[in-house]
């Protein structure tokens, strides 16, 4: 048997993840001395002193390979790196904490376990897709079963409400709502994976994140539809929209990174500044929309639906969460009238609704074109908008 002092961090690092029942014992413990003499001891590392562990713990810049029969039973996935092709992982005691996005969630639990803060392990995705072809019978069925199919998927425009929605269908509790998680984003905007890649990863990956799941995307994610409806051809898909000038608006408040040139981001749009950074933004604006339309075409009716920021109150949650395989009774329905009291991104103030409140009469410096081809897909996107079923009494 080969001595503590033998063992690379590498090794140690699985030996460690190996184990995350013992693990989740010591979840609990805030003093890092403490933490790290008690694994020293739980795990027979007579030779490793508790201050060579931390470092350890600390680095995790290695990827390593445990063994992932029971892996994905305990550990949530956190990050991708599109650099290393590996994701980052953390052991979550219990379940996530409320918050409008998964990143946040994860953060929020990380925070109440040292030992979580502390351990972050990386698993190349090469690695994972290898154990995954390797499937028993028992764990495909545990991760890639139609019981496993997701409820639906949630595209957006940006800064029309995509939150509200996410957070409203969270608020039912029929739901696991992830939103806006940026292992599923980044890993899809990685160039150096094949689409047969990303559809094997996303059927593992996704519904390992929860039963009865809405995935509500980033704007940018409307060109990697086509993969996910592969993926998960029998899931639902929620378009949402909102006029240009309004989301272009907001985007001159707060600037999201999509619109922002230069980012990694916008090598998706393959867009260049033209004339003027408006310009640019709205020319995004114009693709989002375009990729929209686009793709609401081509899905069978009864998976898509697509619903304006204009027409997002009580009664028409109420249709979103029936069109994606929920039913409402009052209490529900209570509980997501109270949630859309709140502002969507910081669910601790209250929501003051916009839309009643006069346009701004800030001149919008929009090329003609521009201008004309943005108002053309919008009204062309806003003409397939359509309520849904009633929801229950």
């Amino acid at each position: 048997m080969t001595a503590n002092g033998d063992l690379s961090a590498r090794e140690i690092l699985e030996r460690l993840v190996d184990a995350p029942e013992i693990l989740l014992a010591h979840c609990k413990i805030c003093d890092p001395y403490d933490l790290m003499n008690q694994l020293t001891q739980a795990f027979d590392l007579k030779d490793i002193s508790p201050d060579h562990l931390l470092r350890i713990m600390q680095s995790g810049e290695e990827a390593i390979e445990p063994d992932l029969a029971d892996f994905f039973r305990y550990w949530r996935p956190t990050g991708y790196s599109i650099k290393n092709g590996a994701i980052n992982w953390r052991l979550i005691l219990g379940e996530l904490p409320f918050a409008p996005f998964y990143d946040e969630q994860i953060a929020n639990a990380v925070n109440r376990s040292l030992l979580a803060t502390l351990l972050n392990p990386r698993i190349s995705l090469k690695y994972i897709l290898s154990f995954i072809s390797q499937y028993s019978n028992e764990i495909q069925g545990r991760y890639q079963s139609d019981s496993m199919t997701p409820a639906g998927f949630i595209f957006h425009c940006s800064r029309c409400g995509s939150t509200l929605v996410s957070n409203s269908m969270a608020a039912t509790q029929l739901f696991t709502v992830i939103s806006e998680a940026s292992v599923l984003t980044d890993l899809l905007l990685d160039t150096q994976l094949s689409d047969q890649h990303k559809i094997a990863a996303l059927k593992w990956l996704i519904p390992m994140l929860g039963d009865r799941l809405i995935v509500k995307l980033n704007a940018w994610d409307i060109s990697f539809l086509p993969l996910i409806h592969q993926a998960f051809p029998d899931a639902k898909i929620l378009f949402l929209t909102r006029r240009p000038e309004e989301v272009l608006r907001s985007h001159q408040r707060s600037v999201g990174i999509h619109m922002v040139p230069g980012h990694q981001i916008a090598e998706v749009f393959g867009h260049s500044i033209s004339v003027s950074l408006l310009d640019y933004q709205a020319e995004v604006m114009m693709w989002i929309y375009a990729r929209m339309l686009e793709q609401y075409k081509v899905l069978p009716a009864s998976s898509a639906a697509m619903v304006d920021y204009r027409d997002l109150d009580l009664d028409n949650m109420c249709h979103i969460a029936v069109f994606f395989g929920g039913h409402m009774n009052q209490l529900k329905k209570s509980a997501v009238s109270a949630i859309m009291q709140r502002y969507s991104k910081s669910t601790d103030d209250l929501y003051k609704d916009r839309r009643a409140v006069p346009e701004s009469t800030d001149r919008f410096v929009i090329s003609e074109r521009i201008q004309s081809q943005l108002t053309t897909l919008y009204r062309a996107l806003r003409s397939e908008s359509r309520l849904m079923e009633d929801c229950e009494n």
